[in-house]
């Protein structure tokens, strides 16, 4: 599996708590690593991670060595790989962009998952049972009942169509984008900056399926166990008072905290 993990935005709904989000630290480890904690567990010798951020935020933040460090306080030993952006580019699905290159050439799957959150999915298996020239992809969902993500609609037991911040369904997307290939990536997010279809000014990933989607390619529901939002202070308030309630702490040598 091939992992990009976008870190480019300015995060200014936690500038209270530290001007870069991935490094604040709640209960004893950064956002980041509690991300890289519920990842754990589909981490295998063959994955690869690309990590996109700005050229500021690595110079102020080291960014490259503390996530090395990150990793090594997770036990992740794939390799990975940190691409900068000259400035913090206009939306999600364009810091995914400056990751594709990174990969290019790289087999298998590629999974999208936003850093400010600790969740944990399902792969479909019918991800693993597709065999180039074949083409798809899965995106997990979970209830929410807001208009604060992308939201999606199933039919016959794929996902038809993906909204930015318009709840058509209650399924919100888990903020996990997955594909068969870099290939399909690559061409998913051409249509979709040759569409100019923005939010407020911004490219999302979420809707960028709906290129593949019109082109047939099946877009696999995918189950969510946990999910806890850690892009807000409400969402980090939760989370810590969470892990307190149960006694829970950063252990990388145990099994991931699901709760």
């Amino acid at each position: 599996m091939n992992w990009i993990i976008p870190m480019a935005g300015r995060g200014t709904r936690t500038s209270d708590l530290g001007l870069f989000k991935p490094f604040i630290m709640v209960n004893g480890a950064s956002i980041l690593e509690w991300l890289l904690l519920s990842l754990s567990v589909h981490v295998t010798e063959a994955s690869r991670f690309v990590f996109v951020t700005t050229a500021a935020f690595e110079k102020e933040f080291d960014v490259r060595a503390t996530i090395r460090g990150s990793l090594d306080r997770c036990r992740i030993r794939a390799p990975f790989e940190v691409v900068l952006a000259p400035d913090v580019p206009p939306g999600p699905a364009k810091s995914v962009a400056f990751a594709v290159d990174a990969l290019k050439g790289e087999d298998g799957m590629v999974t999208i998952v936003n850093v400010d959150q600790y969740v944990h999915f399902e792969i479909p298996a019918a991800m693993h049972d597709v065999v180039a020239p074949s083409q798809a992809g899965y995106m997990p969902l979970y209830a929410e009942f807001s208009s604060k993500a992308s939201y999606a609609q199933i039919d016959g037991g794929l996902i038809t169509r993906v909204v930015e911040k318009e709840n058509i369904s209650n399924l919100a997307s888990a903020g996990v984008y997955g594909l068969s290939s870099v290939a399909l990536l690559a061409h998913m997010l051409t249509q979709h900056f040759a569409s100019g279809e923005t939010v407020k000014g911004e490219y999302y990933v979420g809707p960028a399926y709906n290129h593949l989607i019109r082109e047939g390619v099946p877009i696999h529901p995918a189950g969510t166990m946990a999910k806890f939002d850690l892009g807000n202070l409400k969402g980090i308030d939760v989370f810590s008072h969470r892990l307190q309630h149960n006694s829970c702490r950063f252990n990388p040598a145990s099994a991931p905290v699901v709760f």
